[in-house]
């Protein structure tokens, strides 16, 4: 015997007729919603969506979209891609709330979830944002074209006392390993020998 639907079920129903998912697809957004449920939800959102909830967000030039990927047998490598479709929050505000409701989450493709997702003027970064790019740049190098393109763009910047006094105060405590130390002392030697190197060359140009 067939279950009864719900009256939720039905008020869906009128309202979404003719953009409803196929059979496939629709066990494919189930699976997509609760793999999201489970993952927010383990970092502490309050999740007030339901499932049809979440089908009502979706457009129906979306679900088209969907339903040709999954037919071609690439709905899978779509979602993770640039344009693939993700359940984010609407803005940084809503983001901050840490509350996926009808009122502040979306359907959209990754690179708007991006820009939803933006820094803006004032904001900073929560202490396991830092820990994570803390972790990404370990190891990692930077070339000698963009140590030059930073040292470009550093010359001529004036620090402001708040801005000198919130760096001395961010060091104090802290100390250098002795390996941290030679490699200080050998660049301070090559940067003094560079310079006497240049100033004796340029002395030996004027006597000639």
């Amino acid at each position: 015997m067939d279950k009864k639907p719900s009256p939720q079920d039905v008020i869906y129903n009128v309202r979404n007729h003719g953009r409803q998912p196929s059979k496939r697809l629709r066990e494919n957004l189930e699976r997509m919603f609760e793999a999201s449920k489970q993952h927010q939800t383990a970092n502490g959102v309050s999740w007030n969506l339901t499932f049809n909830e979440y089908l009502e967000l979706i457009t129906q030039r979306r679900m088209q979209r969907m339903e040709a990927e999954l037919k071609a047998g690439k709905l899978k490598e779509f979602m993770k891609g640039a344009k693939g479709y993700v359940l984010t929050t609407k803005n940084r505000t809503a983001y901050k709330a840490k509350i996926y409701d009808p009122t502040t989450v979306e359907f959209v493709n990754r690179n708007k979830s991006l820009r939803n997702h933006r820094m803006n003027k004032g904001d900073t970064h929560s202490e396991k944002s830092k820990e994570i790019m803390s972790i990404k740049r370990t190891g990692t190098t930077q070339t000698e074209e963009t140590k030059q393109k930073i040292s470009e763009g550093n010359k001529g910047k004036v620090l402001t006392k708040a801005t000198k006094k919130a760096i001395a105060d961010a060091r104090t405590g802290t100390t250098h390993s002795e390996e941290t130390k030679a490699k200080q002392r050998a660049a301070m030697q090559a940067y003094h020998a560079a310079r006497r190197a240049a100033k004796e060359a340029q002395n030996g140009t004027e006597g000639v």
